[in-house]
């Protein structure tokens, strides 16, 4: 087996390191010390980055993206967090996200979300499940229903009606795009009664709450998401109604 480089793996590695040389390893101290934690995200170097590719590189490239494969991800991830590990991961984490887009959506998902994200430089991924007392459960074989999220869903016609929150979920105050595990059947396990959502920034009834403020780790932002009778069309749900944990694992967010 070969565990030589590619060119073009190097190539990226090459790039992320000068990225992080000169753009990043200049601003990361500076922004450490910024006292309000919303005040932390620099849009400049998230524009200056995603315009190398930094933000779209798993994107397949029927889609407009880079299609790299996961060694050259962990090649950029690692070059760009020798400078800064808050803004390497704030990067990391639309390829997560965008991966999941183009391997679980519908083709009708594909068109409506994946141009926009690779054509906006500000257009950022997230993924929400924790929740104040719930999501580490989610990952363990509980069958009690009252067990795991508690953010409700509740059909009415073409709409979802979402209510409750979620909370430390990355990129949510900046976020544009986030896939939203929903509780759509309490009297089930969480494992059969969990939808996966496609949320939108703009979506009626959902707004950002807290945004915490997280030690050596500032520039990544986390905060709270909060659904007050938030309306999500039905065709945003991904893949079938109570199948969250077949589509993505729960992971994340």
């Amino acid at each position: 087996m070969d565990f030589n480089l590619s060119n073009e793996q190097r190539s990226w590695q090459m790039a992320a390191r000068k990225f992080a040389d000169e753009e990043i390893r200049p601003i990361t101290l500076e922004r450490d010390t910024i006292s309000t934690p919303r005040e932390t995200w620099d849009w400049d170097i998230i524009k200056k980055g995603s315009k190398l590719g930094f933000r779209t590189m798993a994107v397949p490239k029927e889609w407009g993206g880079h299609g790299t494969d996961f060694v050259t991800q962990a090649l950029v991830m690692a070059e760009l967090a020798k400078a800064d590990s808050a803004i390497s991961k704030a990067f990391s984490q639309n390829w997560k996200w965008s991966h999941l887009i183009s391997a679980v959506c519908t083709e009708e998902q594909k068109k409506r979300f994946l141009p926009g994200f690779v054509a906006d430089d500000t257009w950022v991924l997230g993924k929400g499940i924790t929740e104040p007392s719930a999501g580490s459960d989610n990952r363990m074989p509980q069958d009690d229903p009252k067990t795991g999220v508690k953010l409700r869903g509740e059909r009415k016609g073409d709409e979802w009606i979402l209510n409750g929150e979620k909370a430390f979920i990355a990129n949510a105050p900046i976020g544009k795009l986030f896939f939203i595990d929903v509780r759509t059947d309490m009297t089930v396990p969480p494992k059969q009664g969990t939808t996966l959502f496609l949320l939108p920034r703009d979506t009626p009834g959902f707004r950002i709450g807290k945004v915490f403020n997280k030690s050596g780790w500032r520039f990544y932002q986390n905060g709270e998401m909060i659904f007050e009778n938030a309306r999500v069309p039905h065709a945003n749900v991904v893949g079938e109604v109570g199948g969250a944990f077949k589509k993505s694992g729960s992971a994340g967010g």
